[in-house]
């Protein structure tokens, strides 16, 4: 089991942090921050995610050939070394990439998170606390 952002080509899934404010951000980043098996239904959650039908089409039909192409490599090299690290990049170019473009292509838009707001009146407090100590 391994996680997708460890595998080649997977880093570039962290700049969904790019967009912070959009849930489906979050949630295609955690997955990629989780273990995961080479099962295909593993990947599914990627594809509840497009915004238009055309993405919804898209998406599918290039995890479906990443699925057609996984299975011809592991049938044709079952047993090489560096077959896991080809399979694993190949679902990584055809599951991940392609919903992280998806995402990065939509506006930094949402509402504001929880965690947000409280950081910022944490950061208010500690601004007005120190405008305190200095004036003292």
């Amino acid at each position: 089991m391994k996680a997708a952002v460890t595998q080649p080509f997977g880093a570039v899934v962290l700049l969904l942090v790019l967009r912070w404010r959009r849930p489906e951000a979050w949630i295609v980043l955690l997955v990629a921050c989780l273990p995961q098996t080479l099962m295909w239904y593993s990947f599914l959650v990627l594809l509840a995610f497009p915004a238009t039908y055309r993405e919804a089409c898209a998406l599918s039909l290039i995890s479906s050939l990443g699925y057609l192409v996984v299975n011809w490599v592991a049938e044709t090299h079952p047993v090489e070394p560096r077959t896991g690290t080809m399979l694993w990049t190949l679902v990584v170019c055809t599951t991940f990439l392609p919903a992280t473009i998806a995402i990065l292509r939509r506006p930094n838009s949402g509402p504001l998170p929880l965690w947000a707001s409280w950081l910022r009146g944490v950061l208010i407090t500690l601004t007005r606390a120190r405008t305190r100590w200095r004036a003292q």
